[in-house]
Protein backbone atom coordinates (compact mmCIF):
# COMPACT_ATOMS: atom_id res chain seq x y z
CA UNK A 1 0.00 0.00 0.00
CA UNK A 2 1.53 3.41 -1.03
CA UNK A 3 2.62 5.73 1.73
CA UNK A 4 1.33 9.25 2.18
CA UNK A 5 4.69 10.50 0.89
CA UNK A 6 4.28 8.48 -2.31
CA UNK A 7 0.77 9.87 -2.84
CA UNK A 8 1.95 13.44 -2.33
CA UNK A 9 4.87 12.84 -4.69
CA UNK A 10 2.56 11.55 -7.43
CA UNK A 11 0.18 14.46 -6.88
CA UNK A 12 3.01 16.96 -7.37
CA UNK A 13 4.20 15.11 -10.49
CA UNK A 14 0.72 15.12 -12.01
CA UNK A 15 0.31 18.82 -11.28
CA UNK A 16 3.67 19.52 -12.89
CA UNK A 17 2.74 17.57 -16.07
CA UNK A 18 -0.59 19.37 -16.37
CA UNK A 19 1.09 22.74 -15.99
CA UNK A 20 3.72 21.75 -18.54
CA UNK A 21 1.04 20.67 -21.02
CA UNK A 22 -0.92 23.87 -20.58
CA UNK A 23 2.24 25.92 -21.04
CA UNK A 24 3.13 23.93 -24.19
CA UNK A 25 -0.31 24.59 -25.68
CA UNK A 26 -0.05 28.29 -24.89
CA UNK A 27 3.38 28.38 -26.50
CA UNK A 28 2.02 26.77 -29.69
CA UNK A 29 -0.78 29.30 -29.88
CA UNK A 30 1.65 32.11 -29.22
CA UNK A 31 4.02 30.87 -31.92
CA UNK A 32 1.08 30.60 -34.33
CA UNK A 33 0.03 34.14 -33.50
CA UNK A 34 3.53 35.35 -34.28
CA UNK A 35 3.59 33.88 -37.80
CA UNK A 36 3.77 36.43 -40.58
CA UNK A 37 1.14 36.41 -43.31
CA UNK A 38 3.77 35.07 -45.71
CA UNK A 39 4.44 32.16 -43.33
CA UNK A 40 0.72 31.47 -42.98
CA UNK A 41 0.36 31.52 -46.78
CA UNK A 42 3.26 29.11 -47.10
CA UNK A 43 1.69 26.65 -44.67
CA UNK A 44 -1.58 26.98 -46.58
CA UNK A 45 0.21 26.22 -49.84
CA UNK A 46 1.69 23.06 -48.32
CA UNK A 47 -1.82 21.90 -47.39
CA UNK A 48 -3.13 22.65 -50.88
CA UNK A 49 -0.28 20.76 -52.53
CA UNK A 50 -0.86 17.77 -50.25
CA UNK A 51 -4.57 17.78 -51.10
CA UNK A 52 -3.86 17.98 -54.83
CA UNK A 53 -1.36 15.13 -54.60
CA UNK A 54 -3.76 12.92 -52.63
CA UNK A 55 -6.70 13.55 -55.00
CA UNK A 56 -4.77 13.46 -58.29
CA UNK A 57 -5.51 9.83 -59.14
CA UNK A 58 -9.25 10.29 -58.65
CA UNK A 59 -9.37 13.40 -60.83
CA UNK A 60 -7.12 11.83 -63.46
CA UNK A 61 -9.43 8.81 -63.77
CA UNK A 62 -12.51 11.04 -63.99
CA UNK A 63 -11.03 13.32 -66.67
CA UNK A 64 -9.77 10.43 -68.79
CA UNK A 65 -13.18 8.73 -68.73
CA UNK A 66 -15.02 11.99 -69.42
CA UNK A 67 -12.82 12.78 -72.43
CA UNK A 68 -13.10 9.23 -73.79
CA UNK A 69 -16.89 9.22 -73.42
CA UNK A 70 -17.13 12.63 -75.07
CA UNK A 71 -15.06 11.63 -78.10
CA UNK A 72 -16.94 8.32 -78.40
CA UNK A 73 -20.23 10.16 -78.93
CA UNK A 74 -21.89 10.05 -82.34
CA UNK A 75 -24.07 12.60 -84.11
CA UNK A 76 -27.71 12.19 -83.15
CA UNK A 77 -27.12 10.92 -79.62
CA UNK A 78 -29.86 12.57 -77.55
CA UNK A 79 -31.02 13.31 -74.03
CA UNK A 80 -34.27 14.63 -72.62
CA UNK A 81 -33.64 17.56 -70.30
CA UNK A 82 -36.40 17.87 -67.70
CA UNK A 83 -37.05 20.72 -65.32
CA UNK A 84 -39.12 19.61 -62.34
CA UNK A 85 -40.59 21.53 -59.45
CA UNK A 86 -41.35 19.28 -56.47
CA UNK A 87 -41.30 16.17 -58.75
CA UNK A 88 -43.70 17.69 -61.31
CA UNK A 89 -42.27 18.22 -64.79
CA UNK A 90 -42.59 21.89 -65.70
CA UNK A 91 -40.64 22.00 -68.97
CA UNK A 92 -38.77 19.57 -71.20
CA UNK A 93 -35.88 20.49 -73.46
CA UNK A 94 -33.54 18.32 -75.54
CA UNK A 95 -29.81 17.98 -76.08
CA UNK A 96 -28.35 16.40 -79.21
CA UNK A 97 -24.83 15.63 -80.36
CA UNK A 98 -24.40 17.69 -83.50
CA UNK A 99 -20.88 16.79 -84.57
CA UNK A 100 -17.74 15.10 -83.26
CA UNK A 101 -14.46 16.37 -84.67
CA UNK A 102 -11.67 15.45 -82.19
CA UNK A 103 -10.67 17.10 -79.97
CA UNK A 104 -13.92 19.06 -80.38
CA UNK A 105 -17.51 17.98 -79.78
CA UNK A 106 -20.50 20.11 -80.74
CA UNK A 107 -23.92 19.88 -79.11
CA UNK A 108 -27.28 21.34 -80.11
CA UNK A 109 -29.40 22.32 -77.09
CA UNK A 110 -33.08 22.82 -77.93
CA UNK A 111 -34.38 24.85 -75.03
CA UNK A 112 -38.01 25.33 -74.08
CA UNK A 113 -38.44 28.34 -71.80
CA UNK A 114 -42.03 29.25 -70.91
CA UNK A 115 -43.17 28.03 -74.32
CA UNK A 116 -40.46 29.82 -76.29
CA UNK A 117 -38.06 27.55 -78.18
CA UNK A 118 -34.45 28.50 -78.81
CA UNK A 119 -31.42 26.58 -80.03
CA UNK A 120 -27.89 26.85 -78.71
CA UNK A 121 -24.89 25.25 -80.37
CA UNK A 122 -22.18 24.42 -77.85
CA UNK A 123 -18.52 23.71 -78.52
CA UNK A 124 -16.35 21.76 -76.06
CA UNK A 125 -12.88 20.29 -76.42
CA UNK A 126 -10.87 17.85 -74.32
CA UNK A 127 -8.38 20.45 -73.07
CA UNK A 128 -11.21 22.68 -71.86
CA UNK A 129 -12.79 19.66 -70.19
CA UNK A 130 -9.58 18.90 -68.26
CA UNK A 131 -9.05 22.51 -67.18
CA UNK A 132 -12.62 22.83 -65.95
CA UNK A 133 -12.29 19.68 -63.84
CA UNK A 134 -8.87 20.59 -62.47
CA UNK A 135 -10.16 24.05 -61.55
CA UNK A 136 -12.68 22.25 -59.34
CA UNK A 137 -9.83 20.30 -57.77
CA UNK A 138 -8.02 23.56 -57.04
CA UNK A 139 -11.15 25.01 -55.43
CA UNK A 140 -11.64 21.85 -53.37
CA UNK A 141 -8.07 21.96 -52.08
CA UNK A 142 -8.20 25.70 -51.42
CA UNK A 143 -11.39 25.03 -49.44
CA UNK A 144 -13.42 27.49 -51.50
CA UNK A 145 -15.83 24.82 -52.77
CA UNK A 146 -17.55 21.88 -51.09
CA UNK A 147 -16.98 18.92 -53.39
CA UNK A 148 -17.45 15.20 -52.85
CA UNK A 149 -15.20 13.34 -55.26
CA UNK A 150 -15.25 9.97 -56.98
CA UNK A 151 -13.79 8.44 -60.11
CA UNK A 152 -17.12 8.47 -61.96
CA UNK A 153 -19.34 10.94 -60.07
CA UNK A 154 -18.83 14.12 -58.08
CA UNK A 155 -21.14 16.60 -56.38
CA UNK A 156 -20.41 20.27 -55.81
CA UNK A 157 -22.58 21.91 -53.15
CA UNK A 158 -23.18 25.64 -52.98
CA UNK A 159 -25.25 27.22 -50.22
CA UNK A 160 -26.46 30.80 -50.17
CA UNK A 161 -27.21 32.84 -47.08
CA UNK A 162 -30.72 33.93 -46.25
CA UNK A 163 -31.79 36.73 -48.57
CA UNK A 164 -35.10 38.46 -49.17
CA UNK A 165 -37.30 36.84 -51.80
CA UNK A 166 -40.18 39.32 -51.52
CA UNK A 167 -41.96 41.33 -48.85
CA UNK A 168 -43.17 38.14 -47.13
CA UNK A 169 -40.27 35.71 -47.31
CA UNK A 170 -36.54 35.32 -46.89
CA UNK A 171 -34.93 32.37 -48.65
CA UNK A 172 -31.91 30.10 -48.19
CA UNK A 173 -30.81 27.84 -51.06
CA UNK A 174 -28.73 24.69 -51.33
CA UNK A 175 -27.72 23.56 -54.81
CA UNK A 176 -26.17 20.19 -55.64
CA UNK A 177 -24.34 20.27 -58.98
CA UNK A 178 -23.94 16.70 -60.22
CA UNK A 179 -20.92 15.76 -62.30
CA UNK A 180 -20.79 12.47 -64.18
CA UNK A 181 -17.81 11.15 -66.14
CA UNK A 182 -20.34 10.14 -68.83
CA UNK A 183 -20.66 13.82 -69.78
CA UNK A 184 -18.47 16.85 -70.35
CA UNK A 185 -17.65 18.58 -67.06
CA UNK A 186 -19.70 21.62 -68.13
CA UNK A 187 -22.87 19.52 -67.94
CA UNK A 188 -22.78 19.94 -64.15
CA UNK A 189 -24.31 23.34 -64.91
CA UNK A 190 -27.27 21.57 -66.48
CA UNK A 191 -27.60 18.64 -64.10
CA UNK A 192 -28.41 20.06 -60.67
CA UNK A 193 -30.92 20.04 -57.85
CA UNK A 194 -31.80 23.13 -55.83
CA UNK A 195 -33.72 23.36 -52.56
CA UNK A 196 -35.19 26.68 -51.45
CA UNK A 197 -36.19 27.11 -47.81
CA UNK A 198 -38.60 29.94 -47.04
CA UNK A 199 -38.75 31.88 -43.74
CA UNK A 200 -41.17 34.57 -42.67
CA UNK A 201 -40.06 37.97 -41.41
CA UNK A 202 -39.82 36.60 -37.87
CA UNK A 203 -37.33 33.95 -39.02
CA UNK A 204 -39.80 31.07 -38.73
CA UNK A 205 -39.53 28.30 -41.34
CA UNK A 206 -42.64 28.22 -43.56
CA UNK A 207 -42.04 25.90 -46.53
CA UNK A 208 -39.51 24.48 -48.98
CA UNK A 209 -39.44 23.99 -52.74
CA UNK A 210 -37.23 21.69 -54.79
CA UNK A 211 -36.15 22.30 -58.37
CA UNK A 212 -34.53 19.43 -60.26
CA UNK A 213 -32.85 19.68 -63.67
CA UNK A 214 -31.91 16.26 -64.99
CA UNK A 215 -30.72 14.47 -68.13
CA UNK A 216 -32.16 11.18 -69.40
CA UNK A 217 -30.81 9.35 -72.45
CA UNK A 218 -33.35 8.77 -75.24
CA UNK A 219 -33.19 7.16 -78.68
CA UNK A 220 -30.94 8.82 -81.25
CA UNK A 221 -32.53 11.69 -83.16
CA UNK A 222 -31.54 12.46 -86.77
CA UNK A 223 -30.44 16.06 -87.03
CA UNK A 224 -31.01 18.45 -89.94
CA UNK A 225 -28.19 18.54 -92.48
CA UNK A 226 -27.46 22.23 -91.83
CA UNK A 227 -27.40 24.28 -88.64
CA UNK A 228 -29.24 27.01 -90.57
CA UNK A 229 -32.21 24.73 -91.24
CA UNK A 230 -35.51 26.60 -90.82
CA UNK A 231 -36.56 24.16 -88.10
CA UNK A 232 -33.68 25.35 -85.89
CA UNK A 233 -35.06 28.67 -84.71
CA UNK A 234 -33.58 31.39 -82.49
CA UNK A 235 -30.00 30.20 -82.87
CA UNK A 236 -27.00 31.18 -80.74
CA UNK A 237 -23.46 29.84 -80.44
CA UNK A 238 -21.73 29.28 -77.12
CA UNK A 239 -18.46 28.33 -75.41
CA UNK A 240 -17.57 28.28 -71.70
CA UNK A 241 -16.11 31.57 -70.48
CA UNK A 242 -12.64 31.59 -68.96
CA UNK A 243 -9.68 33.76 -68.07
CA UNK A 244 -6.36 32.88 -69.63
CA UNK A 245 -3.66 31.33 -67.48
CA UNK A 246 -0.90 33.76 -66.50
CA UNK A 247 2.43 33.51 -64.76
CA UNK A 248 2.98 30.18 -63.02
CA UNK A 249 -0.65 29.19 -63.60
CA UNK A 250 -0.75 26.50 -66.28
CA UNK A 251 -4.51 26.14 -66.68
CA UNK A 252 -7.18 28.46 -67.96
CA UNK A 253 -9.51 29.46 -65.14
CA UNK A 254 -13.25 28.79 -65.09
CA UNK A 255 -15.60 30.18 -62.47
CA UNK A 256 -18.04 27.79 -60.83
CA UNK A 257 -20.92 27.58 -61.45
CA UNK A 258 -19.65 27.83 -65.00
CA UNK A 259 -20.54 30.78 -67.18
CA UNK A 260 -20.73 30.99 -70.94
CA UNK A 261 -20.17 33.34 -73.82
CA UNK A 262 -22.86 33.23 -76.51
CA UNK A 263 -23.35 35.13 -79.76
CA UNK A 264 -26.23 35.11 -82.22
CA UNK A 265 -23.94 35.82 -85.17
CA UNK A 266 -22.22 32.83 -86.80
CA UNK A 267 -19.28 34.82 -88.15
CA UNK A 268 -16.57 33.65 -85.78
CA UNK A 269 -17.13 36.27 -83.09
CA UNK A 270 -17.57 33.96 -80.08
CA UNK A 271 -14.66 35.01 -77.86
CA UNK A 272 -14.61 33.11 -74.56
CA UNK A 273 -11.84 35.07 -72.82
CA UNK A 274 -12.06 38.55 -74.37
CA UNK A 275 -8.66 38.31 -76.05
CA UNK A 276 -10.06 39.36 -79.47
CA UNK A 277 -9.34 35.88 -80.81
CA UNK A 278 -12.50 33.87 -81.66
CA UNK A 279 -12.88 30.50 -79.93
CA UNK A 280 -15.79 29.33 -82.04
CA UNK A 281 -16.40 29.98 -85.74
CA UNK A 282 -19.80 28.36 -86.38
CA UNK A 283 -19.94 29.06 -90.11
CA UNK A 284 -16.74 27.06 -90.67
CA UNK A 285 -17.03 24.55 -87.83
CA UNK A 286 -20.65 23.41 -87.90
Amino acid sequence: MPSEADINSRHHLSSFLLLSLAWSCQENVAVGDKLSQAERDYLGEIGVRRCVSQSDKTFETFEETSNEKMLDLEAGKAWRYDYKKDSTVVETSYIYVWKVDPPNVYFRVRLNNAGTVSNQFWKFDTSTNIDMLRNLQEKLCAKTLTLTVGTSAMTAVIETDRTREDSDFLVETTTDYRLSSNFPVYFADLNFKRKKSFYDNDGKFKKSETYDYSLTAISDVTQPTSYTDAAIVNRSYCVPSFTTATGSDTRDNYAFPFTEKCETADLGTVDANADSSPDFDPKNEL
